[in-house]
């Protein structure tokens, strides 16, 4: 930069928002991020002790404690709208030994929009000082700290800052395409964007990384999920999902997803999003794998007659086997749980090696997550759980399924959503619209043990896509003869109705449900 060049050129500010502008669509200068300007506001984020940590560190460097004036950070310089990020233009000022010392306690994983050390040492080599009024070198350093930590709290790309002497900034034309590309150079900020290349029902769903194998969601050594979103103009927005469901952002493109995390050689884009699955996808495989668990209970157990357990009458059996305290009522004289599989029949799960400890776990995280990211959608994600489980049961199996005698008439929301499914209303008009938390059946103990026939009776079902909804489908049903329509959209392996009279019968159902434990596509 020329020597002469003033940093504060308000000329070089508006040309940095033009490039913004013309490169990355809206952008909004000097923007309210309404965010908390105390550490406590940043409980959302995995790094909230670390900003308690730079907190006290600044507050004993001079002793000056009190730097926190207002209750709201102060805006940030710019926020790209579509691109969800902050720029910030740092002049000389912000280079200071508070600076410094918040800069060099960041957690290493925190992921920045700049070079960490090139700042560090020009606050070392700048050293400014600005002492009106006392607190102001603290104060300033703790406001950058907080713009830097705010997307992993706001859920954005890391924040990125220029140096105002790095470049005459107002000597990039915003019009010239040469000059836009010098600029981009300048952010090394990495957009990805595959607006052409993906399916567009895949734009603004929250999707989740399935393993390799196809077999669950994929997870890191420390538990966490990646979590997908593709916005709506087609850019990849990319989180870890740890398992207090903090948002931690990552720097990835499809095809890195695929090679460094899957270890897949060389993938295409068309490749990695096979191995993407919108939650609801995640419940459906639970209950195929309880169902699977289920009869291979039966088939271990050397059952006599395989069909007639699969049957309602032994949903306290399977509740038992799998874990759940079994519902008894207002008696006085209580079982042991286990008594139910044991008076059935059924070998002990510790011999037969049978165990539901992990579709427990892993129901418990979908349903919190499932509720974490849907807050502005409640009514029609409730709608879809309930169609999953039992709406599909009952469509497929209930043989009272269409007569009007069956629909509850009951008060209750989820009976709202039956009559819904049966098309006697809908949620535009329903009560369920107004919902504004999820009820209480939504929760890994009562989705669990609600309607265990779903479980015992079956089918096994799976949709094909990710933009098939049970909710949708379900409701263009309307006659029996419908029924067989549902495979157009579903993988589906009715057990109940079939004949398995033999263990080798029963045998055969396990070996076509097996591709069911996955995630099929």
């Amino acid at each position: 930069m020329a020597a002469k060049h003033n940093e504060r050129c308000r000329e070089c500010k508006k040309h940095v928002f033009e490039l913004l502008s013309n490169i990355f669509g809206e952008v909004r200068e000097n923007y309210n991020l309404n965010i908390s300007n105390r550490a406590s506001g940043f409980k959302k984020s995995p790094y909230h002790s670390y900003l308690q940590e730079i907190y006290v560190s600044l507050q004993n460097h001079r002793g000056n404690k009190n730097f926190i004036r207002k209750k709201k950070l102060p805006n940030v310089d710019y926020y790209v709208v579509d691109h969800e990020f902050i720029v910030e233009f740092d002049e000389s000022q912000h280079f200071t030994r508070p600076r410094r010392i918040a800069l060099e306690k960041y957690p290493a994983e925190l992921k920045l929009g700049f070079d960490k050390n090139k700042w560090i040492d020009l606050c070392r080599k700048l050293n400014r000082h600005d002492n009106d009024p006392i607190y102001r070198d603290e104060q300033r350093a703790w406001y950058d700290t907080l713009r830097d930590f705010a997307p992993s709290q706001l859920n954005l790309r890391p924040t990125v800052r220029l140096y105002a002497q790095d470049y005459v900034w107002c000597d990039l034309d915003p019009e010239d395409k040469e000059d836009q590309a010098r600029f981009r150079e300048l952010l090394k900020l990495k957009i990805y964007n595959y607006k052409s290349t993906i399916n567009q029902n895949l734009i603004d769903k929250k999707l989740l990384l399935t393993d390799r194998k196809k077999g669950r969601l994929y997870k890191t050594s420390e538990n966490e999920h990646i979590q997908i979103r593709f916005n709506k103009l087609g850019n990849l927005i990319t989180h870890k999902i740890t398992e207090n469901f903090d948002e931690i952002p990552l720097d990835y493109s499809l095809e890195e997803v695929g090679e460094e995390l899957l270890k897949l050689n060389k993938p295409t884009i068309e490749e990695v999003i096979k191995y993407l699955v919108i939650p609801e996808m995640e419940v459906e495989r639970i209950f195929n794998n309880m169902r699977f668990k289920y009869l291979e209970s039966i088939y271990r157990s050397s059952l006599d007659n395989p069909k007639e357990y699969i049957n309602a009458k032994y949903n306290r059996a399977f509740q038992a086997l799998s874990g759940i305290t079994v519902y008894q009522g207002n008696i006085q004289i209580r079982k042991d749980n286990d008594n139910f599989w044991k008076e059935a029949g059924f070998t002990d799960p510790s011999k037969t090696g049978i165990c539901f400890d992990n579709e427990r776990k892993e129901l418990d995280f979908i349903l919190k997550y499932i509720k974490s990211v849907n807050t502005d959608q409640i009514p029609r994600t409730y709608a879809e759980l309930i169609a999953i489980k039992p709406g599909f049961h009952e469509l497929y199996i209930h043989s009272d399924y269409f007569d009007k005698k069956s629909i509850p008439n009951c008060n209750d929301i989820r009976s709202e959503i039956f009559r819904c499914l049966r098309n006697m209303n809908d949620l535009i008009n329903s009560k369920a619209k107004d919902l504004d938390k999820f009820p209480g059946d939504i929760n890994k103990k009562n989705f669990m043990s609600y309607a265990p026939c779903n479980v015992t009776e079956g089918p096994f079902v799976m949709r094909k896509s990710v933009d098939i909804s049970y909710y949708d489908e379900i409701r263009k049903i309307r006659t029996k003869n419908d029924i067989e329509k549902l495979k157009e959209n579903f993988f589906i392996l009715d057990y109940y109705h079939e004949d398995i009279n033999y263990l080798e019968d029963l045998a055969n159902i396990l070996e076509k449900a097996g591709r069911f434990k996955g995630f099929i596509n």
